[in-house]
C-alpha cells in the first residue's frame, strides 16, 4: 500500500483537510479537524477504499498516518 495514496484518502475522508502538509508522521489525533465525525469517516473509508473492517480501538492506538496505514496494510 502507497502511504500518499493513503494520506490522499484520509484527507479526503474529512471535511476540510487538504493531504499538503500530511506525513506518515502526522499525528492525525491532533489534527483540527479530527473529531467524532471525522473518526466515523475514516473507518468508512478504509472499509470502502481498502475492503478493510478496521474496529475503533486500534484505529485510536494508531500514532500516526504511518501507522494507521501499517494497520489496515496488515488486515489486507
Amino acid at each position: 500500500m502507497d502511504i500518499q495514496s493513503f494520506i490522499t484518502n484520509f484527507a479526503e475522508a474529512i471535511d476540510g483537510l487538504e493531504p499538503d502538509g500530511l506525513t506518515a508522521q502526522t499525528a492525525f489525533r491532533e489534527l483540527e479537524q479530527w473529531d467524532s465525525l471525522a473518526f466515523l469517516s475514516v473507518l468508512a473509508m478504509i472499509d470502502g477504499e481498502y475492503g478493510v473492517e478496521l474496529p475503533g480501538d486500534e484505529l485510536l492506538a494508531c500514532a500516526n498516518l504511518g501507522e494507521l496505514c501499517q494497520a489496515v496494510a496488515a488486515k489486507q
